[in-house]
């Protein structure tokens, strides 16, 4: 059911162009992702935004659940975008597609940054869709796509904890919130957060989507906690210890085997610290 007043008053925040000025919120839904590409078949404009209360079935990366309580004051939000990818112009376009959703951490990581009091350094970038703080995730990010001819629609799933103070099960040990992180554990206002949440996508997507990895390396960088450190890989060919050296122009994960073998590059698959994280 569609609540009139969502997210406790988005209008009082939102300053962005088109990012949210169309708004859908709801009590409960299966996943905001679901609704979102339900609404673009209705015509739901660029920048439309769905949020909910919970998510009864609210997806990760690779198949994964996204912990979705009500109650906790978090944000459960997707982001409608149109016609966002051109294929047909080489292939540096091509894959940009996939690094969509490096842009928009970089963009939720400003969010938060702007949104709190919580040190900017604390606050880091795991590759290729998470964002943490001390370590630990607070915001995840997972980028859905459809081709319509030579273009591509983008449904953008963006889950933050905001309010909650306690996590279930093994998320104990490896997520955290705003709140948590926050010295004082004050509590954010979360139409707040996600305003400048918003805004930070706004204003880092259309630098991606123009220039590739390479527009925005210098805010992604510095912030990537995978960097110089030892990680496990997961893929097709079983798992791999390696050293991360970076990212290449494509926005790609580069590391260096451990076993003495190549330098390659990681487009998908699993990839955490080694030893955890």
């Amino acid at each position: 059911m569609r609540s009139a007043d969502a997210n406790e008053g988005l209008d009082r925040w939102i300053g962005t162009r088109s990012f949210g000025r169309v708004h859908e919120h709801h009590e409960s839904l299966t996943s905001t992702n679901d609704r979102a590409w339900a609404w673009m078949g209705e015509g739901a404009p660029h920048g439309a935004l769905v949020t909910a209360e919970l998510q009864t079935v609210g997806r990760g990366r690779r198949g994964r659940v996204w912990s979705s309580p009500g109650g906790g004051g978090d944000i459960y939000a997707s982001l409608v975008l149109r016609n966002v990818v051109e294929a047909g112009e080489g292939p540096a376009k091509v894959l940009r597609l996939p690094g969509v959703a490096l842009a928009v951490a970089v963009g939720v990581r400003d969010g938060i940054t702007a949104a709190s009091e919580i040190d900017p350094g604390r606050i880091g970038l795991k590759w290729p869709n998470d964002v943490q703080i001390d370590g630990r995730k607070v915001a995840g990010v997972l980028c859905e796509s459809r081709w319509q001819g030579t273009r591509a629609d983008v449904v953008v799933g963006i889950g933050c904890n905001v309010g909650r103070t306690e996590f279930e099960g093994n998320l104990r040990d490896i997520a955290t919130s705003l709140r948590l992180a926050d010295a004082g554990g004050r509590l954010l206002n979360r139409a707040h957060v996600l305003a400048e949440i918003l805004g930070g996508i706004e204003a880092v997507l259309p630098e991606y989507l123009c220039g590739g990895f390479e527009a925005i390396r210098a805010r992604y960088e510095p912030y990537s906690v995978l960097t110089g450190r030892v990680v496990e890989i997961d893929g097709r060919g079983g798992r791999v210890r390696a050293v991360v050296r970076g990212l290449d122009a494509n926005g790609r994960l580069e590391v260096h085997r451990l076993d003495g073998g190549q330098v390659f590059v990681v487009e998908s698959g699993e990839v955490s610290l080694s030893g955890g994280g």
